[in-house]
């Protein structure tokens, strides 16, 4: 789910996977820790383990049951890149 426009952790998976089964039906294999990192770029994060911290982070201030326990700060950016 969507909170706020901001993608939870399940959803940088999910398109991380979805990125790579797209890659891999074009003839081109990366391993899933690339994709992660590739999904994470594309949403103005440094890094995949800058989300997960970022997200861990706020999961800790929120107690579980708030709407922004899962949820990040970084979404996709409207700039070019």
């Amino acid at each position: 789910m969507k909170l706020n426009g901001i993608p939870t952790i399940k959803q940088y998976k999910e398109q991380a996977r979805r990125l790579r089964m797209f890659l891999r039906a074009g003839g081109i294999e990366i391993k899933h820790t690339h994709a992660l990192e590739a999904v994470a770029k594309m949403h103005g994060a440094k890094d995949y383990r800058s989300v997960i911290a970022r997200c861990s982070l706020r999961s800790r201030v929120f107690p579980p049951g708030t709407e922004r326990v899962a949820s990040c700060k970084y979404s996709i950016s409207a700039d070019p890149v």
